[in-house]
């Protein structure tokens, strides 16, 4: 069996995000598997090694989590397998 190197981290179905361990491209698709859950998501721009996409739909103003932490707020509706950066997220405020 042909050892596949993993190219992205997604803790759990709770998270918003998924991250990319090497570069993706627009138009890849991937089967990400949590437990016995495996969803398929098609990349929509290129992602950049460590740089976070959507797992999910989600609307302008949601909160993104990562690893079941709140890490910052959409700026703009994101539709799975988007780039998640700065361009639509960002950071929360402390108060």
């Amino acid at each position: 069996m042909e050892n596949i190197p993993q190219k992205v981290i997604v803790q759990d179905w709770s998270d918003s995000i998924g991250v990319a361990l090497v570069p993706i491209w627009a138009g890849e698709v991937l089967n990400i598997k949590i437990g016995t859950e495996t969803r398929t998501v098609r990349i929509q721009n290129d992602i950049p090694r460590y740089h976070k996409f959507a797992v999910i739909d989600l609307p302008g103003g949601a909160e993104v989590l990562k690893n079941g932490e709140v890490i910052g707020r959409l700026l703009r509706e994101t539709k799975i397998g988007e780039h998640v950066h700065t361009h639509n997220l960002t950071g929360l405020t402390m108060k």
